[in-house]
């Protein structure tokens, strides 16, 4: 009873982080309409027209965002060119200078020139998304004991001699991925309280109600699979 619990949590997760399991990457193309949904915060300033950065080099504190120039955009501004459908909006998105909530949200990518956030976007059943949380899958997957002679380096890429793309490549890999991923976040002490606003903001970092209504639905479909009640 209690895997068929965390299955069908699992699996609404990873049919909310892959769009009904039809990708293992994020999508690397997100025209205006994606981004606004997805990045159209005011703390991401930079991707407004008429807002830049005041050190878009510079990482973000745990107290302090990195503010623009001209200010707190309204979000009704258009988005710039050079983030719609480019590499460029992971590297700002998802570096240190755009940390969510002042830094309390840290993915442990450097700086935009880094280019860490296009290469650690989102892979894998529940789109793991940061440097650091590729170095944690790595070390809970080599420190298995079961994995002693199959050892996984996820936070290093493939032409390094890493394992970073089979978390697409090879749904075994990505599979048992998932499985460690969850179990390093908690999920089950959510998912065995019924918490599906809770498991959201473990994988997601927020409780967002549409989220959280996506993932109920899909894991109700689970439920109805899995013929558990």
């Amino acid at each position: 009873q209690e895997w068929l619990i965390s299955t069908r949590y699992n699996r609404a997760v990873a049919g909310a982080e892959t769009g009904n399991l039809k990708s293992l990457k994020e999508i690397p193309c997100y025209r205006e309409g994606s981004i606004r949904a997805n990045f159209g915060y005011a703390h991401y300033c930079d991707l407004f027209v008429g807002f830049d950065c005041v050190d878009s080099n510079a990482c973000a504190t745990s107290t302090q965002t990195i503010k623009c120039k001209q200010g707190t955009p309204n979000k009704s501004e258009e988005i710039k060119s050079k983030y719609i459908c480019t590499p460029d909006l992971f590297d700002y998105v998802y570096s240190c200078s755009a940390r969510l909530k002042g830094g309390r949200y840290d993915l442990g990518n450097g700086p935009p020139t880094s280019k860490d956030g296009s290469i650690f976007l989102g892979r894998g059943f529940i789109q793991l998304t940061g440097k650091y949380n590729y170095k944690e899958l790595s070390k809970a997957w080599n420190e298995d004991s079961e994995n002693a002679n199959n050892k996984k380096y996820f936070h290093i890429q493939t032409k390094d001699g890493g394992h970073i793309d089979e978390l697409v490549t090879d749904l075994d890999v990505a599979i048992k991925a998932s499985m460690y991923f969850w179990r390093l976040k908690g999920c089950n002490t959510y998912a065995d309280k019924d918490d599906t606003a809770g498991v959201t903001n473990k994988i997601k970092g927020n409780r967002d109600k549409d989220e959280v209504k996506n993932r109920g639905n899909i894991k109700d479909k689970a439920l109805n699979v899995l013929k558990f009640k």
